[in-house]
């Protein structure tokens, strides 16, 4: 899991040093930080609304989507980090 975790973060950086027509990762990079801050929270709440429903056939859909929600999740605060970094420097 790691090494895919360590090769996605390095795709995303290139996306984000050399953007791509048709990237969906540099579409969110030129949309800026609001529309990135969007998807982390539509992330985020379609795992709490899940868990707030408590439906067993809902709950065991979330299970076998929640790795991939929880890449895209930190993909997405990646991308908002390295965001903010660059427009503004600490």
């Amino acid at each position: 899991m790691a090494l895919f975790i360590e090769t996605l973060e390095a795709l995303i950086k290139q996306r984000y040093e050399s953007p791509q027509e048709g990237s969906y990762t540099s579409k969110l990079f030129s949309d800026g930080t609001d529309r990135i801050l969007k998807k982390v929270g539509e992330e985020a709440s379609e795992v709490i609304i899940a868990a707030k429903n408590n439906d067993s056939d809902e709950l065991k859909q979330e299970e076998l989507g929640k790795r991939k929600r929880i890449v895209r999740i930190q993909i997405r605060v990646w991308i908002l980090e390295t965001h903010l970094k660059r427009h503004f420097p600490i």
